[in-house]
């Protein structure tokens, strides 16, 4: 609704822009979840718009791919830069 007022929808836009590129937090976990968040719900478009945006924070390829075909975290030999952290993220992710 909020789409029918101009004002209100530069403010909201204006608020996730803040939000989202704006505040002091790992651009690599937000990326590493919203990969996770594409795969789980099987959107393409987000995929492919979110991937090299993943690489460019600095997610390794291994860590893409155990997203992207969506591999079991427990059975997976370590990943160097695949931290428990973002295990975790990953793992609330899909069971979320």
């Amino acid at each position: 609704m909020w789409m029918h007022s101009p004002v209100l929808a530069e403010a909201v836009f204006d608020l996730r822009q803040r939000v989202r590129y704006g505040t002091p937090k790992d651009q690599r976990l937000t990326e590493l979840i919203i990969l996770t968040t594409a795969r789980e719900i099987s959107n393409q478009y987000e995929w492919s718009a979110h991937e090299p945006l993943g690489q460019a924070a600095g997610l390794e390829q291994d860590i893409i791919e155990v997203i992207k075909y969506r591999k079991d975290l427990d059975s997976l030999p370590s990943i160097e830069g695949f931290d428990e952290i973002e295990q975790t993220l990953v793992q609330f992710t899909r069971e979320w």
